[in-house]
């Protein structure tokens, strides 16, 4: 059984620390435990980080917005089909996202690391040297 959640938050509370703006937070410990108890043995934990951003085809990070036609002016265009910028290949997002935390999973149930492009960077963010 596979489940998935989101947990998207930004960068942008005081320090730059994450806020999620969902209005609360993923039911993580709650559903970890209940799953483990009831219905899974092992529970997985993949970091949906830049899995939207990626495109599952080729692993290219330049995803452009695909304009669809039928819009107004000044509205803004759907944001979640997307356009590599190397394949080609048109996305919805979403489904994009789904398959690289699929091959995320796969690839840490085989033993390997999470691919360096896909890692978040160390928080807190190293300091700046002298400028």
């Amino acid at each position: 059984m596979v489940v998935r959640w989101g947990s998207w938050a930004f960068q942008g509370g005081k320090g730059g620390s994450p806020i999620s703006v969902r209005g609360g937070r993923a039911p993580t410990g709650r559903l970890i435990k209940l799953l483990r108890e009831r219905y899974a043995k092992h529970v997985f934990i993949i970091d949906e980080y830049k899995t939207s951003k990626t495109c599952y085809n080729c692993g290219c990070q330049e995803m452009a917005i695909k304009r669809l036609g039928g819009l107004k002016e000044g509205q803004r265009p759907w944001r979640s089909v997307k356009v590599c910028n190397d394949c080609l290949t048109t996305w919805n997002r979403d489904v994009s996202a789904a398959n690289v935390i699929r091959v995320l999973l796969l690839l840490k149930l085989m033993g390997f690391e999470r691919p360096t492009k896909l890692q978040r960077p160390p928080w807190p963010p190293a300091a700046a040297g002298p400028g």
